[in-house]
């Protein structure tokens, strides 16, 4: 299974520069009815799930400690504050500048995906290689 992954990880690598290409122009959804707006919502939350998942993780090992009420709710509390900091920092930069903070964050948001295109092949191909090497030393030892 591992090998297969790191196949089919290389190929992804070799093939991303074309399945991957930074989008230059700003998305807009082609239909904001009541049946769409609940499909991309529960995508949404579909796609986001991952990311609960060490959220309740960190919940369980913090009730497992066997914390007082006060210092479990501080943990908790930073644990939010620390996940959701990121857009915290663009909520203030758009209080401060205003519409100006909209092209900012586009340009932002441009650069991160030109360079994340342009990393993304070595990145898919590095663990591609690294995950064939492992199974190929597993198997010959």
């Amino acid at each position: 299974m591992q090998l297969l992954t790191g196949i089919g990880l290389l190929i992804a690598g070799y093939n991303a520069p074309k399945i991957f290409k930074p989008s230059t122009k700003a998305v807009q959804p082609h239909s904001l009815k009541p049946l769409h707006t609940f499909l991309l919502g529960f995508t949404i939350v579909a796609v986001e799930t991952p990311t609960a998942l060490p959220h309740i993780a960190a919940l369980q090992q913090m009730n497992d400690a066997h914390l007082s009420i006060p210092i479990f709710i501080l943990i908790w509390a930073l644990y939010d504050l620390i996940f959701i900091f990121p857009l915290l920092i663009m909520v203030a930069i758009y209080l401060v500048l205003n519409d100006k903070a909209i092209s900012y964050l586009e340009k932002f948001y441009y650069r991160i995906n030109s360079l994340v295109s342009k990393m993304l092949p070595f990145l898919l191909s590095g663990i591609g290689g690294f995950l064939i090497v492992n199974t190929l030393i597993q198997f010959f030892s």
